[in-house]
């Protein structure tokens, strides 16, 4: 789905930092919160690599909070890779780490394209709160096990889901 010389955030969830392991060599810029993500692709020199500044959230692994969201109204991702507690069977969005959910708006707020990768361990999905609705979604990267009532009312809200074989452990 990306191409190079494109964009793109990732976000502080370990699905996606198992993504930043497949970057490693493409001519992209990456935007992150993610300390794990940064650690991967800093020595990368195919790859701008832009990390957002916030508090350090040592559980998550990330920077986040107001200077983060100030970060991301000043720049644009082609793409956003996002992570989620959940996908309840309506198609939202849940996390548990409601910290995180302010930045990840942002995020959304400054792609053109979201991609949402989950498990199917997140299907249907659990979360104390909602990070958006499918209507903010372009694309699900899940694998195959995932709830196919979940994964058929994305489709019918056209959210574009592309099962694959899975790339990271439940978060």
């Amino acid at each position: 789905m990306v191409e190079d010389g494109q964009s793109i955030i990732l976000d502080a969830g370990t699905t996606v930092h198992h993504l930043a392991r497949h970057l490693h060599g493409r001519r992209l810029t990456v935007i992150t919160n993610s300390l794990a993500v940064y650690e991967e692709l800093a020595h990368d020199e195919n790859i701008a690599l832009m990390l957002l500044g916030g508090m350090v959230i040592r559980q998550c692994h990330a920077l986040d909070g107001f200077m983060t969201e100030d970060n991301l109204r000043q720049v644009h991702a082609d793409w956003l890779f996002m992570s989620a507690a959940g996908v309840r069977p309506g198609g939202q969005v849940m996390d548990t780490t409601v910290v995180e959910i302010p930045a990840k708006r942002a995020m959304i707020a400054a792609s053109d394209k979201v991609a949402l990768v989950a498990d199917a361990s997140k299907f249907p999905g659990t979360g104390m709160a909602k990070v958006c609705g499918p209507q903010d979604l372009d694309v699900v990267v899940t694998n195959p096990l995932s709830d196919t009532t979940t994964c058929t009312a994305l489709e019918q809200m056209d959210v574009r889901v592309v099962q694959t074989t899975p790339v990271a452990a439940a978060r």
